[in-house]
């Protein structure tokens, strides 16, 4: 897929030689400062925004051909779409959102409307399958990603881990899904036993080893958010953004927390006002290195999940 890309690129398209090198400068550097401060500058999100859809319209005039350009408002507004969507869900940062954002304005999404001209048709072709397979590869990159930055984190806790991993199991009502859990797992190995083809009573018995580890895995998680990713900080030290781990009211007046989707500068300040002494943030994990693997992965090895 990336060598048609590159043949078209070498013969036709010399537009996107820029925008791999720019795109590969603002993954290294939105990396580099997710990594150091879990944010990533709006600068460098919207430059990359405004740079993207700037050399399309630049280049579609330049060849009185606009389906360039359209493709870019289209990845812009498709990618805008679904970084919407994981945002309120919880899932990613603003940062993450609008380098998403950045990325589909860049190599852009063609809809086949052929509304302006059918010259681009080959060149969008395969700038979908790159935008797709690389999307596909962040999610595959950032799961493995996601696994060795949570054993890291533990391995560097593991004391404290420990102790609260072992008072969230025994809460009540994880006890209650424990015990759901042995059940659905004792009634598929009565199944595996009952079954006398191998096939299907090795499945069972997989089933019934994961869905018993399943509630184990999710306390685990849990502990690491608790002991690893929760931290005090003053009023003074939040950023806008910044994700609140629990609610803050004063005197039965709600000032911020989880459900802010990220603190305002309003807050912040009625914060300091308040001289509120510290708040509960929840620091997730930097997801943006993940995109730069994904894209090298993308580069390198296009879908290689498809064999």
């Amino acid at each position: 897929m990336f060598e048609t890309l590159l043949s078209l690129l070498s013969a036709n398209f010399p537009i996107y030689i820029p925008i791999l090198i720019l795109t590969s400068i603002a993954l290294i550097i939105a990396s580099v400062f997710d990594i150091k401060t879990r944010e990533v500058p709006d600068l460098l999100n919207y430059s990359l925004i405004f740079v993207g859809i700037g050399l399309r319209a630049v280049y579609s005039a330049a060849i009185n051909d606009w389906s360039f350009l359209l493709a870019g408002l289209t990845g812009l507004g498709v990618f805008f779409a679904f970084a919407l969507i994981l945002f309120y869900a919880g899932q990613w940062g603003g940062g993450d959102s609008k380098l998403l954002m950045g990325m589909g304005a860049m190599f852009g999404i063609d809809i086949k409307l052929n509304v302006f001209s059918n010259s681009f048709n080959a060149l969008n072709t395969v700038a979908n399958s790159f935008i797709i397979t690389f999307f596909v590869n962040i999610l595959a990159v950032g799961a493995i990603y996601g696994l060795i930055w949570s054993i890291v984190l533990a391995i560097k806790n593991r004391k404290k881990l420990i102790a609260v991993f072992f008072k969230m199991a025994k809460q009540r009502n994880i006890k209650i899904i424990r015990i759901i859990m042995f059940v659905a797992m004792f009634a598929l190995l009565i199944l595996a036993i009952l079954v006398r083809d191998f096939a299907y009573s090795f499945i069972m018995l997989t089933g019934a080893i994961i869905i018993y580890l399943t509630v184990y895995l999710w306390i685990f998680t849990k502990a690491i958010e608790k002991v690893c990713m929760i931290k005090k900080l003053s009023p003074n030290k939040l950023t806008e953004g910044d994700w609140i781990a629990e609610d803050v009211c004063i005197k039965g007046k709600y000032i911020c927390g989880p459900k802010d989707l990220g603190i305002e500068k309003e807050q912040i300040t009625l914060l300091k006002k308040m001289r509120v002494r510290f708040v509960l943030v929840k620091e997730g994990i930097p997801f943006i290195p993940s995109f730069l693997f994904g894209f090298l992965l993308t580069l390198m090895f296009g879908g290689w999940w498809m064999g």
